[in-house]
């Protein structure tokens, strides 16, 4: 009865804390080469930590630690190397967005969401294909963008990840990826309802981005994958500023 128990609390403690790994690999903003990003995230409640290991053939390697805190509705962005640190404060970040779509009402024409039926396993996990796709066509500029989808609710911690990044959304819609480039507020959130009613956690998910014209064309592909995914216990101090930090100059 006393090991019931035990498994029981251990069981109530592990819930909520999850972490996963993700590798990304993107090309056309550096050349030919393409740049490599290892990112590990944890999730607590209200509280991510996010880790990026950034491997540019140009720049070479750079590690960025970012910690949001919905709770106290800020980011932190850490500088190991001096022991600093910026804030940023998530109401501001959505106030800046609302000044920018004041300013510029750009149309998006077309956006089409599609579940195309195809399956495939990741991670032991049987996961479903979610094309987005939405068209842009000005006469100053082109914007085309292919969002591929492998999503999956066999997953853990998939209502707390869920959760999380609903309120993260809610707090600052223009954080949400770059889907978000060329819209207006209109038609950023019909697109935001949409993607909202598709259920499931993306454990890969391809992006191709053309912009531009026939003189100057841009285009830009990336591709991500989760590696590993579980559910840990996370202590607490893993979502504060570090001892000895001190905020940046900046």
């Amino acid at each position: 009865m006393r090991n019931f128990i035990l498994l029981v609390l251990l069981s109530l403690f592990l819930h909520g804390d999850i972490v996963y790994e993700m590798t990304t690999t993107t090309e056309g903003l550096t050349g030919t080469e393409a740049t490599e990003i290892s990112t590990i995230f944890y999730i607590k409640g209200e509280c991510r930590r996010k880790e990026s290991i950034i491997k540019n053939p140009t720049t070479g390697e750079e590690t960025t630690i970012t910690i949001t805190r919905l709770d106290k509705q800020v980011i932190w962005t850490l500088d190991m190397e001096h022991q600093q640190y910026t804030e940023t404060k998530l109401i501001e970040t959505a106030r800046s967005n609302e000044k920018f779509e004041d300013t510029e009402k750009p149309k998006l024409p077309e956006i089409i969401i599609e579940k195309t039926g195809k399956e495939k396993e990741i991670l032991n996990k049987t996961c479903e294909e979610v094309i987005i796709s939405m068209k842009l066509l000005t006469e100053e500029n082109n914007l085309m963008v292919t969002q591929t989808m492998w999503v999956s609710q066999d997953i853990e911690g998939y209502k707390e990840i869920k959760e999380f990044n609903a309120k993260f959304s809610s707090l600052s819609p223009g954080q949400t990826g770059v889907l978000r480039t060329g819209m207006d507020k209109e038609s950023f959130q019909k697109l935001q309802e949409n993607i909202e009613e598709i259920e499931g956690f993306p454990l890969e998910l391809s992006l191709d981005i053309h912009m531009g014209d026939q003189i100057m064309p841009l285009s830009i592909k990336s591709h991500s994958i989760v590696t590993k995914i579980e559910t840990i216990p996370i202590h607490e101090k893993v979502f504060e500023i570090p001892e000895g930090f001190v905020p940046s100059e900046q």
